[in-house]
């Protein structure tokens, strides 16, 4: 499995057996992630802000 940052981040590789579960913590670019997830035949993308009350900038991966 394969975990991949649309923000430029390291993404990381995960070899797990069947059944088995791993906490993958995730790096925000002010306040913002989108993360990949990819294994074979399966690949699903996560997107959006960590909402804190404080006041934040606009994704800055916007129209790159």
């Amino acid at each position: 499995m394969a975990v991949t940052s649309g923000y430029g981040h390291r993404g990381v590789d995960y070899r797990l057996r069947p059944g088995t579960a791993v906490t993958h913590l995730v790096r925000t670019t002010d306040g913002w992630y989108d993360v990949t997830v990819s294994a074979p035949g399966l690949t699903r993308q996560l997107a959006g802000h960590v909402e804190t009350g404080r006041l934040s900038r606009t994704d800055p991966a916007l129209g790159a």
